[in-house]
């Protein structure tokens, strides 16, 4: 009896104790997705699907910036925006990009149009008629990631009317490795998650003779390799790492004028990196 006079007793004040430690932040005004920044960190992204703005917030709620999303043209008729990146779309780390996509439906079809746009509303890449989402699938969004990391660099696969595929290279990668394919897009197109994942950042880009290369390796690994892709993705450059992070220099002398990716090879897994461009 006394013990359970005891446990009962003692069950509202662990109650009280435990909630005493969940703060009740806010509320985002509509569904809200994590990203990971390079150099931001983590984000909260919330879009309304009628709004031309996207807000992205700090973890604490608090308003890290409003994005203005360029409203749809005639015929498009909606629009939506994702993968939000600082460094997916392009080689600057100190702006904002994301993928804009519109849409409109006719008796014949569904049309789509993809633009890269900067925060700052800049426009940075256009393709018309195709779309990351297979025709006909749009509301229940295809079980497919459309951006994911090659060894040979980071891919974006769209789709036209006629469901075919178009492939396009991107300069940037995902910041993740969780993001390669992995993703249940029912989460949040374009989702990020959060976390230690381990980063490449190379400079500068185009190099000639030599590149700097600062290096996180995954979590639990301390070596591995950095290999170097041509356009055909044969191995043209390997250099070992015998550190978890730090910085290499390597030389690119050797290497024609060309693109190159490039990845780091651990026992924990693959990291892609940027495209690397040399120039004579």
């Amino acid at each position: 009896m006394a013990r359970g006079y005891f446990l009962t007793a003692l069950v509202p004040f662990l109650a009280v104790q435990l909630s005493a430690q969940i703060t009740d932040l806010g509320i985002t005004p509509s569904y809200t997705e994590i990203y990971t920044l390079r150099s931001a960190g983590v984000k909260m992204i919330s879009q309304q699907s009628v709004a031309d703005t996207v807000t992205i917030y700090n973890p604490d709620l608090s308003v890290y910036m409003t994005v203005p999303i360029p409203p749809p043209v005639p015929p498009y008729t909606w629009h939506a925006a994702f993968y939000f990146s600082e460094d997916l779309f392009d080689t600057d780390p100190s702006t904002v990009e994301f993928l804009a996509g519109y849409g409109y439906s006719d008796s014949l079809g569904t049309y789509y149009k993809t633009c890269v746009y900067r925060a700052d509303g800049t426009l940075l890449f256009t393709a018309d008629s195709v779309g990351i989402t297979m025709v006909g699938f749009f509301g229940a969004m295809a079980n497919y990631e459309p951006i994911f990391n090659t060894p040979m660099g980071t891919r974006l696969v769209m789709y036209d009317v006629h469901n075919r595929r178009h492939v396009y290279s991107l300069p940037g990668v995902l910041p993740c490795p969780s993001c390669d394919g992995s993703l249940d897009i029912n989460a949040g197109v374009g989702q990020h998650m959060a976390g230690t994942t381990g980063r490449i950042d190379l400079f500068p880009n185009p190099a000639r003779s030599s590149a700097m290369v600062n290096y996180e390796l995954l979590p639990g690994a301390n070596q591995g390799q950095l290999c170097f892709f041509d356009s055909q993705g044969q191995l043209v450059k390997r250099v070992r790492i015998t550190e978890h992070s730090g910085q290499l220099t390597v030389d690119t002398s050797g290497l024609a004028s060309g693109n190159y990716s490039c990845r780091i090879e651990t026992n924990a897994g693959f990291m892609g990196g940027p495209n690397m461009m040399v120039v004579r």
